[in-house]
């Protein structure tokens, strides 16, 4: 009978379950015991990695205590040594000032010296003027007299024509002895009042010249000094004015700043906004055949009673908080249809079957009427530190609250897995709980969950009939324009940014000059005050009349005593004039009476007297000259004497700041070689701490590699724990439907003697059959029993289509046998790139974090997750990113910066897999912030020992770090280059 092959067609189908059923749960069997002995070992080593890790921490933190304490002493000695440093510089002016001061002293005494020396050369030679002058006197003196006697002898020849005039003359010159002497009297008093009065007024004129030098160079030094403190004035205000100028400049940087941030933020929204629209429109494009074609048909307006998928009708406001735990807790059923009455199911279902568009569930609104009293009322009591999932849930239709409640109940989340135990099984009411990771607890007492979280069933933004593609596309073009706007302003805005950084870093460096600049007039200022003070003590002990009190009044004495005698003088030449006249007349007479020889000796005598009188005025102003040279000799010597003193005192102070250099010059090389020591100590501390560090992260790298493959194993021990449970409670299903079965076919017997037992088949047997093939026949014998008629020819007919049937699974089976072979080898290169994949995919993603970490400084984390753990190759990859201080996002909700630091991390992680010679990156540090680009730049330097990078930037802080450096510029219309290198460069201190 038909009904009795259907039954055991079915029942073969069912036997070959039972037989794979059992094969699963022997291999399952074998791979949990497996599993449960590597994951023992596994675990072993991890707490044997642990207590190493924690050692190796406590080392790290030692060593890098003892470098801390290192670099605080370094930093001590570098103060100590620009202590030292100022002091050497103030010693270096005072040093300068005391030899400029000795150099004047040694030039005033080498002009005292040859002054005196001058002076004494002079004494010597008026003296042998002086001696020669007395022996040629006494000659004349000698030669008047024996003249004058001769002359008297001739005269006394003549005595008798001549006695009355001899007589006359007598008288006459009797009477001028007295007048000539008191007219040499007077003259040489006269002379000698006036010589004495010219020394004074000399010596006065030198101690004026002397006070008027002082005064002068006291009066340069105080305009030096007045100069000096004018500079350091002008320095500070330009100071104020630079650190006003700084402070400025810093609150518009921190402007920007904020600027900088705020755009930052609106670009990164109207980012957002825009990927989160095209993630619509995307996930619209990207959904089942089934959904899309309903979507289509209810536009149309042909099912108006289709709502969408329930995962796209409702969000969470906290979606990513809360991702894992909808996602469990709701199942497979936020991928359910949800449609108003069983009317719009029934031809939905119909429309599915009739274009073949495959399978679906759907959640009918009308029959939940009955939780709508657990909708609009709020729930008796929700225990603390959780939270009814039901009541997070947002919507646009309140319609579509029934099926998230039939989806959910009154499913409570917890933030972890202790509280959503106690809270479960409660004392007063049983709960069904899931956690924020997805360990979820029914109501039984069931608890499932680990392996991979499920994530992404809710959609951010609640998709439901009415969107529109096009005009979400139109709305995202225009936040891309936005957005593309603001990048520009944003642009403008850094070149501002940078432009104001160049400024304050001049500005920090004419700081630092005038701070440099100001101790330095500080020591001239006083060096210029003790010069300054110095004079001021001088110059009250000079006289400005160059004279004292007593030479004053001496002075005044010559002056009222030449006043006095020059009348005197004139008027015994005026007494004694008309005398002389007489006598000259008496001896004209008297040579007239002598004749020519008398005339001549009488001319002879004058001459002689004339010379006397010559020689006399000589030896007095010789006289009144040695008088004045040996006064200045005096003087010259005791300045040459204060001098020497003066010279002597410098020299000593000399001696003493030269000792005090050498001091702090021994102290500065003492401190040097103590700085050296512990520059290499500090040298030797870093290596360490490099090499814990690095020890560390090996040992950290190794137990997250231990880690992986731990959760690798717990999760494929679960897979064969569920296979086990699944295939076991499968198996026991099959033995009841086989029952069934043989219970049916035994109904069916119309005989008592035929056979009601269900074929059994052999192993063998059962892999040569084609379920699909058994499938295929039993609902053609159910049509053929449904319309079958009485038919004579039936048996004929039978036994053809039998023949025909057996030739076809001939030819079935060797199809069969040729499919099965290339799915095996399919199977296999299937299973090769996924191993291959997965492997690299593994050696990446671990890189990737430990990458991001290492940009982050440890403070972040990103992730690379497969949607579909199973066939990573259909559902692409997640990029996950943990920014510091931040929770886990998707890339394309994280900010410029941000994606910035994450695709660099990945694009490192890629090439540390596969690695390749030569790298170049156009602006990856535009949108990054300081302290990142500093990272990227040194990480990019040490990566510079195995490739070469080149690199466009504009960011100081990246290429200061270059090798070389290529310009481009363009002259008379034609782009050149030109490369330096850095290191040929060095910047002088200031």
């Amino acid at each position: 009978m038909k009904e009795w092959e259907v039954i055991d067609k079915e029942s073969i189908i069912l036997q070959k379950q039972k037989l794979n059923a059992k094969k699963k749960i022997t291999e399952a069997g074998k791979n949990k015991e497996k599993m449960e002995e590597k994951l023992s070992n596994y675990t072993e080593s991890m707490e044997n990695f642990v207590s190493e890790s924690e050692k190796l921490k406590t080392d790290y933190e030692e060593i890098k205590g003892e470098q801390n304490d290192l670099q605080k002493q370094m930093k001590v000695m570098k103060k100590t040594l620009n202590d030292i440093e100022e002091n050497d510089i103030r010693y270096r002016q005072e040093i300068k000032h005391l030899g400029s001061e000795r150099r004047k002293l040694e030039r005033s005494l080498e002009k005292k010296e040859s002054n005196r020396s001058s002076k004494k050369k002079l004494i010597k030679e008026d003296k042998e003027r002086l001696e020669s002058l007395n022996r040629g006197l006494a000659d004349d003196i000698q030669q008047h007299k024996n003249l004058t006697e001769q002359l008297d002898d001739m005269y006394n020849q003549l005595r008798d024509e001549s006695a009355p005039i001899h007589k006359e003359l007598e008288k006459l010159q009797t009477e001028l002895i007295p007048y000539e002497k008191n007219i040499n009297d007077a003259k040489a008093l006269l002379d000698l009042a006036k010589n004495e009065a010219f020394l004074f007024t000399s010596k006065s004129e030198k101690e004026k010249e002397k006070v008027r030098v002082a005064k002068k160079k006291l009066e340069n030094l105080k305009e030096t000094i007045s100069q000096r403190k004018m500079s350091i004035k002008k320095n500070m205000k330009k100071k104020e004015k630079l650190i006003t100028r700084k402070g400025e400049l810093q609150e518009e940087l921190d402007d920007l700043i904020g600027l900088d941030t705020q755009i930052m933020e609106e670009i990164s929204k109207l980012r957002s906004k825009s990927d989160e629209l095209y993630d619509i429109i995307k996930k619209i494009n990207n959904e089942s055949k089934v959904l899309s074609r309903l979507m289509y048909l209810k536009q149309q307006g042909e099912i108006p009673g289709m709502l969408g998928k329930l995962g796209n009708l409702g969000t969470i406001e906290e979606l990513e908080k809360y991702d894992v735990a909808i996602t469990t807790a709701c199942g497979n059923k936020l991928n359910n249809i949800v449609v108003d009455n069983s009317h719009t199911a029934t031809k939905c279902i119909e429309i599915l079957k009739n274009e073949k568009l495959g399978r679906s569930t759907f959640i009918i609104l009308e029959k939940l009427q009955r939780f709508k009293k657990y909708v609009n009322g709020p729930i008796d009591y929700i225990p603390e530190e959780s939270k009814r999932l039901f009541d997070l849930i947002q919507v646009t239709d309140e319609r579509v609250k029934l099926a998230f409640y039939f989806s959910l109940r009154d499913t409570l989340v917890c933030d972890d897995i202790d509280i959503a135990s106690r809270i479960s099984t409660g004392e007063s009411k049983r709960w069904r709980v899931v956690s924020l990771n997805g360990i979820m607890y029914e109501k039984s007492g069931a608890i499932s969950g680990g392996g991979r979280e499920k994530r992404g069933g809710m959609s951010s933004t609640i998709i439901d009939s009415t969107v529109n593609p096009e005009e979400m596309r139109k709305e995202a073009r225009s936040y891309m324009q936005e957005a593309t706007q603001k990048s520009k302003e944003l642009e403008e805005l850094r070149r501002k940014f940078t432009y104001n950084e160049r400024e304050i870093e001049n500005i920090e460096n004419k700081i630092i000059a005038i701070e440099e600049s100001i101790p330095r007039l500080e020591i001239d200022i006083n060096s210029l005050s003790k010069q300054s003070e110095e004079l001021e003590n001088i110059i009250p002990n000079l006289n400005d009349n160059g004279m004292t009190e007593e030479d004053e009044q001496k002075m005044q004495e010559l002056e009222q005593e030449v006043k006095e005698r020059v009348p005197l003088v004139a008027k015994a030449e005026l007494e004694a004039e008309n005398i002389k006249d007489k006598i000259k007349s008496l001896e004209l007479e008297l040579t007239e009476l002598g004749g020519s020889k008398i005339k001549n000796m009488k001319e002879l005598i004058e001459l002689l007297s004339e010379n006397i009188e010559q020689n006399n005025e000589a030896i007095t102003k010789i006289e009144i000259s040695l008088k004045t040279a040996k006064k200045s000799v005096n003087r010259s010597s005791e300045s040459i004497t204060k001098i020497t003193a003066e010279l002597e005192d410098i020299e000593h102070q000399f001696k003493e700041k030269n000792t005090q250099l050498k001091d702090i010059h021994k102290q500065g090389e003492k401190i040097l070689e103590e700085g050296e020591q512990l520059s290499e100590l500090y040298k030797e501390k870093t290596a360490l701490v490099k090499k814990s560090r690095s020890k560390y992260k090996r040992m950290q790298k190794d137990m997250n590699k231990l880690r992986s493959v731990e959760v690798d194993l717990r999760n494929k021990l679960e897979d064969s724990v569920k296979v086990y449970t699944d295939q076991t409670s499968f198996l026991s299903n099959l033995h009841g439907k086989l029952e069934a079965l043989q219970k049916k076919k035994e109904e069916l017997r119309f005989d008592e003697e035929q056979n009601a037992l269900l074929p059994e088949l052999s192993p063998k047997e059962m892999r040569k059959i084609s379920v699909d093939v058994l499938k295929k026949e039993i609902s053609h014998l159910k049509r053929d029993l449904t319309k079958m008629a009485p038919n004579m020819s039936a048996i004929k007919e039978f036994r053809d289509k039998l023949e025909e049937k057996i030739e076809r699974s001939r030819e079935l089976e060797d199809v069969t046998m040729e499919r099965d072979s290339k799915n095996k080898e399919y199977e296999e290169f299937q299973k090769k790139r996924f191993d291959e994949f997965m492997e690299g995919f593994n050696q990446i993603r671990s890189k990737l974090s430990e990458m991001y970490k290492m940009i982050t400084l440890d403070d972040g984390d990103a992730d690379l997750e497969p949607n579909d753990s199973l066939d990573p190759f259909s559902e692409g990859i997640s990029f996950r990113v943990r920014p510091p201080k931040k929770t886990w996002r998707f890339i394309h909700n994280l900010s410029g910066g941000e994606k910035t630091l994450s695709s660099l991390a990945l694009v490192f992680a890629l090439h540390s897999y596969k690695p390749t010679p030569i790298y170049i990156m156009d602006e990856i540090d535009a949108a990054l912030d300081f302290k990142n680009v500093s990272i990227v730049a040194n990480y990019i330097k040490e990566r510079t020992k195995d490739a070469q990078f080149l690199i466009i930037s504009l960011r100081n802080f990246m290429f200061e770090l270059a090798d070389r450096l290529v310009g481009i510029y363009k002259t008379q219309n034609c782009t050149k280059t030109v490369t330096i290198d850095p290191c040929a460069f060095s910047i002088p201190k200031a």
